[in-house]
């Protein structure tokens, strides 16, 4: 299937899709249980956003999307040649549920060599990736000597390894201190651009949005409004109710005019504004630490 107006294969999608929790075999009546007929289709290279208050159905939708839950009622549907155990790649935000291993090394690896790829082909993409995260100068340390945010960053690595073609960060921003989330965002987008992988970031707040081309906001399992991420701002200004805040420095920065708004862009910066600054941010370590890194690892 072949999104029309993007040009773009769907990689995966929920089609008036419905989902009850059970409990003693009785579907549960309770709202914040519920998705209740969710449309979502996210395509190569999209960068969506799913925002909501706790409850709201946005890890439902999720863990429908990922396989790992069959909708009550209407359709996950995946492109071709898409296996959701192979191709989506999931980082939640408890990352000690999900470390496998005894080093940040072995954890970035797994899954190469759970595939069985040549020890030189892992040695140069697990260490590519270090690189981009800024994680080379752990890769012997064990992971759970990290901080959370740090530990996300790995996990987040380890996904990117699997080249995958939808990654998935569930409320991942709300257990990152800032430097881990930023550097989080940017190897993402950078990916996301090169390799045409999507992403799905799920959250409660909206300033974790930042880099997303559009966003679905869910309220009490229902998908109330479909839009960019100034849309979305405007209408939460608009039904508090909703419980989805717009960060304060829109809101400061939606209240001056536009010639003030021009000076005070820090407030809330362009997405064009983003990309700029994301292009002057330098890959650390680089080529000669990785030609290195393979020389030492591949002699063993």
């Amino acid at each position: 299937m072949v999104n029309n107006q993007q040009e773009r294969p769907v990689i995966a999608a929920a089609y008036d899709v419905s989902y009850h929790y059970e409990r003693n075999g009785a579907p549960q009546d309770a709202p914040q249980d519920t998705l209740r007929h969710v449309s979502l289709e996210v395509c190569a290279g999209d960068a969506v956003g799913v925002v909501g208050a706790n409850g709201a159905g946005k890890t439902t939708l999720m863990r429908l999307l990922a396989g790992a839950l069959n909708p009550t009622s209407g359709r996950i549907w995946y492109g071709a040649n898409i296996a959701p155990e192979r191709d989506i790649a999931l980082v939640s935000a408890d990352p000690q549920t999900q470390l496998l291993t005894t080093s940040v090394f072995d954890e970035v690896a797994f899954s190469l060599r759970a595939r069985r790829a040549p020890w030189r082909e892992v040695v140069e993409q697990v260490w590519a990736t270090l690189v981009e995260f800024g994680l080379e100068s752990w890769a012997t340390r064990h992971p759970w000597d990290l901080s959370i945010g740090e530990q996300l960053r790995v996990l987040t690595a380890a996904a990117i390894a699997r080249r995958p073609n939808l990654l998935i960060l569930d409320e991942v921003a709300s257990m990152c201190d800032a430097r881990s989330w930023n550097r989080i965002q940017q190897v993402v987008e950078r990916g996301r651009r090169t390799d045409a992988y999507a992403v799905l970031t799920i959250t409660h707040r909206l300033e974790d949005l930042s880099r997303v081309e559009r966003v679905l906001l869910l309220h009490e399992g229902i998908a109330v409004v479909t839009g960019t991420l100034e849309d979305i701002f405007e209408q939460a200004l608009a039904h508090p109710a909703w419980r989805v805040d717009a960060p304060l420095s829109y809101a400061t920065w939606r209240a001056l005019d536009a010639v003030s708004r021009e000076r005070f862009a820090v407030l809330w910066p362009t997405r064009e504004g983003i990309e700029a600054d994301e292009a002057e941010v330098a890959h650390p370590a680089g080529v000669h630490s990785v030609a290195s890194a393979v020389k030492r690892h591949t002699a063993l």
